[in-house]
């Protein structure tokens, strides 16, 4: 059986949602173009054309490999969990919840990193043993937003009239250090960004607001 560097990248869109219990993942890796698209999945023409991308229905094998903040670490093997819905070609997404991720509660806020890993033994119905992979770092801030929507809350909640403008100071100091903080993941300033959060994190968990 033929050895092959498949010409494939595959390539993947992950956001939190739910109540920071759940992630949505799409396979975005689209169908095989010459020009827009030559890392896709294959298709009749790219074969043809003798491109060693193979068809999505050739991958039998699909993982993620996470890194979480705390540097631990957890495969989630896509296949068991969603058999032929992934991967796909037409975006589709599913979902993953922090049960699938060996977690309890929320998705813990900082810097993932994410390794989508495809492979699989045929390319054009032929045997080849093929296996692209993509690594992403992801900046998850979803748990401390709850905390700061519920300050955000407390604001119109009839019974703090009188702590309302406290409350709202409050919120925007930590809707402030949070959104300066994204800003700064999505330069590649990792450290700043890690710094930002957790003062952000501090102004709201000192006001005596939890995570989702």
């Amino acid at each position: 059986m033929a050895q092959s560097n498949t010409t494939l990248e595959p390539n993947f869109h992950i956001c939190e949602l739910q109540g920071c219990r759940k992630i949505s993942l799409e396979d975005t890796t689209g169908l095989y173009e010459e020009t827009n698209n030559p890392g896709g999945w294959g298709t009749d023409a790219s074969i043809e054309a003798g491109v060693q991308n193979p068809y999505v229905t050739e991958c039998t094998n699909a993982t993620l490999d996470f890194i979480f903040p705390d540097l631990s670490t957890f495969q989630v093997d896509l296949k068991a969990l969603y058999a032929d819905i992934f991967p796909n070609t037409d975006k589709q997404d599913v979902t993953l919840t922090n049960t699938n991720l060996g977690l309890v509660g929320a998705f813990p806020t900082g810097w993932y990193t994410v390794t989508y890993i495809v492979s699989g033994s045929q390319i054009g119905g032929e045997d080849v043993i093929w296996s692209a992979s993509t690594t992403k770092e992801l900046f998850f801030v979803c748990s401390t937003q709850c905390s700061i929507d519920q300050m955000f809350s407390k604001v119109t909640e009839p019974t703090c009239e009188s702590c309302s403008q406290s409350a709202l100071d409050a919120a925007m100091t930590a809707q402030g250090f949070l959104d300066a903080a994204v800003r700064a993941s999505c330069c590649s300033k990792k450290l700043m960004a890690e710094r930002l959060l957790a003062r952000a994190s501090f102004e709201a968990n000192k006001s005596g607001c939890s995570s989702c």
